[in-house]
């Protein structure tokens, strides 16, 4: 089973390393994800939210970022 470690700086979720390599996370002033970009930089994946979190739109073909429950 693969498996994907969270990365963080002062309890901040910044990205994941996983099978596919590392990812970093693009954020907003409140935090949430906005975008992905890949280890070199590169833009994968824009998100445009609803109010209260629901997914409005999404560019890009990579994989959905995820967070682990806990």
């Amino acid at each position: 089973m693969p498996v994907t470690n969270y990365n963080t700086l002062n309890g901040e979720l910044l990205g994941e390393t996983g099978p596919g390599g590392r990812r970093f996370y693009g954020k907003d002033a409140l935090g949430s994800v906005v975008a992905t970009y890949d280890q070199n930089g590169t833009l994968e994946n824009t998100y445009r939210y609803l109010p209260y979190g629901g997914l409005l739109s999404k560019t890009g073909s990579a994989p959905d970022w995820e967070v682990a429950d806990g």
